[in-house]
């Protein structure tokens, strides 16, 4: 099976750290997002990928090529203009002639593709939406089933409080090639207010399948930093050409990328640090992200807040309580 991955997010809730790097190309555990998720699916047996890119095509295309370092197949479609959650899926539409598969690139997550795809083909489905539960579904779309797991209603976004379910769209579906003959080709569409609400219109077997699996959206710098405290535990991560001082303190969970430098009497404890990350002498970094080429002075403290790519700090300065540097 094939599957299309939605990698053309310009992840604005992200930044600062999307200000230089594609949102699928944040590090997670100092590995791009999405070579995480094309080793997930490669080993749930996929082996064919279409990346859907925006404006972040010639960095993404030169890091991941033809997948042949990855022991995968990568092609691409290109959005010269944005073409929505679905007209990228509708670029593809010539090499799509079987079952396939639509992942959101922006998405961490160990989901069971065997399963759902089990669950698809014994429902009948034309399309399969992956469901998980959330404790505040207000921030997604909210997917209404019915007994067997059949689709009966999608809101997207609703008020807080008002949701009538707590099961929302993951992001990752099945489809039959029969769905593309509703998606126009290389024009702006929406699966969310367009494709999805027209299915159920017409009558169409859409189905969503409930999935335990670990997920999380990396929409935020927080859930970003989340994510590295769920993968990590109590450990350290660390890349090559680390330096910890003598007297240096790193206390799990912590990532650091390559070429960090933790000078002594300086402590890191909760955070994420990109590649060449200098912290100096005494100084306290607490559940922090900090991006690459940082260079944080002595006596500095950091608590809770989001540094954006090549910030210097300087000596004795007291950052805190969920700040965004730069604003």
């Amino acid at each position: 099976m094939r599957i299309v991955i939605l990698s053309g997010g310009e992840g604005t809730r992200l930044r600062p750290l999307t200000l230089e790097m594609p949102k699928v190309m944040v590090p997670v555990l100092n590995q791009p997002l999405l070579e995480h998720t094309i080793l997930h699916l490669k080993d749930e047996g996929i082996s064919d990928f279409i990346l859907s890119l925006g404006h972040s095509f010639p960095v993404v295309q030169a890091y991941f090529g033809d997948g042949r370092r990855l022991g995968v197949n990568v092609g691409y479609t290109v959005e010269k203009t944005p073409l929505g959650t679905a007209g990228g899926v509708g670029k593809s539409r010539p090499v799509l002639k079987d079952t396939f598969g639509v992942f959101n690139g922006d998405i961490f997550c160990s989901f069971d593709l065997r399963e759902m795809l089990s669950f698809h083909h014994k429902a009948g489905a034309m399309l399969t939406i992956a469901l998980i539960h959330v404790a505040d579904p207000s921030m997604y779309g909210v997917v209404e089933t019915v007994d067997g797991g059949r689709v009966a209603k999608f809101v997207e976004k609703p008020a807080p409080g008002e949701a009538t379910t707590d099961l929302i769209n993951a992001g990752m579906y099945i489809m039959e090639p029969e769905v593309l003959k509703y998606i126009p080709y290389d024009k702006p569409y929406s699966f969310e207010h367009e494709l999805f609400p027209l299915l159920l219109e017409r009558g169409e077997r859409v189905f969503g399948h409930l999935s335990s699996s670990y997920w999380m959206d990396i929409g935020t710098p927080y859930k970003y930093l989340k994510l590295h405290h769920d993968l990590l535990g109590n450990d350290l991560k660390m890349d090559d050409n680390c330096v910890l001082e003598e007297e240096s303190r790193v206390l799990g969970p912590v990532s650091l990328g390559s070429g960090c430098v933790i000078a002594s009497g300086a402590e890191v404890s909760g955070s994420v640090l990109w590649r060449r990350v200098n912290i100096g002498k005494g100084t306290r970094v607490v559940d922090c992200v900090i991006a690459s080429d940082c260079r944080i002075s002595e006596g500095c403290y950091l608590e809770d807040c989001v540094l954006g790519h090549d910030v210097m700090l300087p000596s004795g300065m007291e950052i805190k309580e969920k700040v965004i540097w730069p604003p």
